[in-house]
Parts: structure tokens; sequence; C-alpha cells
């Protein structure tokens, strides 16, 4: 019996699909006896566009809280920060973003798209009237 696939380029919030993504993927790092922070991204990140942010901030905080780490991880702070951000708590927010963005300089993350949180983090800075600050993120260099 032929089953048409979805396309796969096409935008879809297809979540469950996703979940059971995830749920794969940790399951590959439990067989390998791994417990990294990285593993715990995409459920926050899941948790986060599904609107269930108590999920994505146990899972980002979850992630900062595991064992040593060589350099901060960016990416759990952007999760907080729009967990905030959405949540209503700009002031909050702001310094979840301040963190992310240390912690992209730390690890040398120059390319923009590696910051993904950054308009998230304008808009924050915008609700808060810092108008000069969110062009200052936005302009290049």
């Amino acid at each position: 019996m032929w089953v048409e696939t979805p396309d796969p380029i096409a935008p879809s919030g297809r979540w469950s699909i996703a979940a059971r993504y995830i749920d794969e993927a940790g399951e590959i790092f439990i067989q390998y006896g791994r417990e990294l922070p990285q593993a715990v991204f995409p459920p926050a990140l899941l948790a986060l566009h599904r609107g269930e942010f108590a999920a994505a901030r146990a899972h980002a905080n979850a992630a900062l809280t595991m064992g040593p780490q060589p350099l901060p991880l960016p990416n759990h702070h952007g999760v907080l920060g729009i967990c905030d951000s959405w949540s209503g708590n700009q002031s909050g927010a702001l310094e979840c973003f301040i963190r992310a963005e240390e912690a992209a300089d730390t690890r040398g993350w120059g390319e923009p798209n590696m910051r993904w949180w950054r308009a998230e983090y304008v808009e924050a800075l915008l609700r808060l009237g810092r108008t000069d600050d969110a062009i200052g993120l936005l302009a290049p260099g």
C-alpha cells in the first residue's frame, strides 16, 4: 500500500514527528552512555516552540548543570531567554540573552546564524525601550 509522505521542505509544524526523532536521538545517546548538554537542546527547543515553557526551562536548566563543561553553552541560555520573553518577562529575558551572547563570544561563534536567539534579544531590548542597544546588535561587525 502506497502512503504519501509529507514534503520534507514544506514548513508545517509537525511537532509530533520532531518529538519522535528527538526521542530516537536520545535513545542513541543513552546506548552510547553519553549524557551531553547538547542532547538536551532539541527537546528544550521543541518544548519552547510548543509553548511548553516549564518543560523548555527544565531541559535548558538541566543542560546547564550537567557535569564540567570546557566552555559555557549559549543555546540553553537562548532557550531560557525566549521562554522569559514570550512569557512577558523582558528583564529576565535580557539577562539570559546577555549570558547567551557571552557564551557565544567565549566559544568564538562569529557567524550570526549561530546566534539564533538574536531576533528575540533585539525585540526584548525594544520592549524595554533600549533602542540604541537594539540597533547596536543589528549593526554589522
